[in-house]
């Protein structure tokens, strides 16, 4: 497999015209009031669980989401969560955010006209990749595992701008990709002068997302550039890369993907772990797709 030069900027390369018009269209994608109120309390050190719990109130469907989660498997809680107070305690803030924001980039996309793209699969591929993420960070013993479900949930969102603003263009990459056996992002730096992972960063960039965030989706394909966020985007790679396998339904190609050496060194994931890895998150899948997804897109397999 051919691979070009690994981008030396943290940010866009040197842009064609399409690059620099794709970039001033992020500044018009805002996330929702919900968010930025829960955010401005969860960043309050001495907000109390009930105030969070009063903000999420506002938003009934958001309120249900949070109930769904903490009475899931996912947490095993014995007995029933039944008020939104108690649930924020069990889960926690940084769960409590996770959802929130997950929610949030779901509503914030969900009034665009994405040709060529099958958003239903694109968001329970997406889901896939964080179970993934989080799983595999609970293996390296990352202590805050939580949040590497959220960087999987978010790796791919560039690829919504992309299917957007050029969808011609985003497509051809894909069948180029797949026809040549190539990583897509190599291919759409040749093809675009850019790929999803600087999309992807660019917009968590403008909204003011954590730089670990930031570095994990520019750089999960080529994860030694990440350099202080090394493990993290170590994590995401391997964790796309299934994913990308589990969409094509090919689940013997678990076993030839081209994850990064430093990947695999990081995580020391093994072949047998692999296989482990995918049962465990497909198991999770639907679940999380009902807390997470509106109900028409709950129910489709992964690769549908």
């Amino acid at each position: 497999m051919r691979h070009p030069p690994a981008a030396t900027g943290r940010s866009f390369r040197r842009r064609p015209r399409r690059g620099l018009t794709l970039l001033l269209c992020l500044f018009a994608i805002g996330l929702p009031d919900i968010y930025l109120r829960t955010r401005v309390v969860l960043n309050d050190p001495d907000s109390s669980a009930g105030e969070l719990g009063e903000v999420l109130l506002v938003d009934p469907a958001l309120t249900a989401r949070v109930l769904r989660l903490a009475n899931s498997s996912f947490y095993g809680f014995r007995a029933r969560v039944e008020t939104i107070t108690r649930a924020v305690t069990l889960l926690g803030r940084q769960q409590i955010h996770d959802v929130v924001l997950a929610t949030s980039v779901a509503r914030a996309f969900s009034g665009i006209d994405v040709e060529l793209m099958d958003v239903t699969r694109f968001w329970r591929g997406s889901i896939y990749t964080a179970l993934l993420g989080r799983i595999i960070a609970s293996r390296c013993n990352v202590l805050d595992s939580e949040r590497l479900f959220v960087h999987g949930l978010l790796s791919d969102l560039g690829h919504l701008i992309m299917y957007q603003k050029i969808p011609e263009l985003a497509h051809q990459a894909l069948e180029t990709a797949q026809a040549e056996a190539r990583l897509l992002a190599h291919v759409e730096q040749e093809l675009i002068g850019y790929d999803y992972t600087q999309v992807g960063a660019e917009l968590l960039r403008l909204w003011d997302m954590p730089p670990a965030m930031q570095a994990s989706v520019r750089w999960h394909m080529d994860p030694a550039a990440a350099e202080e966020h090394l493990l993290d985007a170590s994590i995401l790679n391997i964790a796309a890369l299934m994913a990308t396998a589990i969409d094509a339904q090919d689940e013997a190609e678990l076993y030839t993907l081209p994850f990064s050496a430093d990947a695999l060194q990081v995580t020391k994931i093994s072949d047998e772990a692999i296989a482990e890895l995918s049962v465990e998150a497909q198991s999770h899948l639907e679940e999380a797709c009902e807390y997470l997804l509106p109900g028409h897109m709950v129910g489709a397999s992964v690769g549908a």
